[in-house]
């Protein structure tokens, strides 16, 4: 039996995102998100997560610290130790994701699943 895995609320996100300066433009897009990735495995759920903040900008400020923290936050409440090298490449794909518009959930939960494992 899979364990459970230990997300992240809507309030937490928002409240981040307000640490980082910004404002709320739209909700819909994480809720959406948090909601098409309940029940699935980690990585996809943060990539749902990181998709509706990195693309779909809800936030008028911090959309990036937002989704980096958020990651970082999740990761680290399923007992993902991240090192300081980890946590740097994965700001640089949370960057890469941002500038590209990487929409495909799939292609970003490689991209957070080759930054911790390495495969």
């Amino acid at each position: 039996m899979r364990r459970k895995l230990k997300g992240i609320t809507l309030e937490e996100i928002r409240k981040l995102n307000k640490k980082y300066g910004g404002d709320k433009l739209k909700n819909g897009d994480v809720d959406t998100a948090m909601y098409l990735g309940k029940n699935k495995g980690l990585y996809i759920q943060i990539a749902y997560i990181l998709r509706a903040i990195l693309v779909g900008h809800p936030y008028t400020d911090g959309n990036k610290r937002t989704g980096f923290t958020a990651a970082v936050m999740m990761l680290k409440r399923n007992s993902v130790k991240l090192t300081a090298e980890q946590k740097n490449e994965l700001a640089k794909q949370i960057g890469k994701i941002a500038k590209k518009n990487i929409d495909s959930v799939g292609t970003i939960a490689r991209m957070i699943e080759y930054v911790i494992t390495g495969n």
